[in-house]
């Protein structure tokens, strides 16, 4: 278990980030094995 608090935004970080691992698919065959909300379980 990893201890993590959850705050307010700080000066500079980023609104939202999203990924598409289509490319990774697609070129090199990989697909991720867990999603991510069952990866930060």
């Amino acid at each position: 278990q990893i201890k993590y608090k959850i705050t307010g935004r700080r000066e500079g970080d980023v609104a939202s980030c999203y990924a598409n691992p289509a490319l990774a698919e697609r070129e090199l065959g990989w697909k991720a094995a867990f999603g991510l909300d069952k990866m930060c379980k």
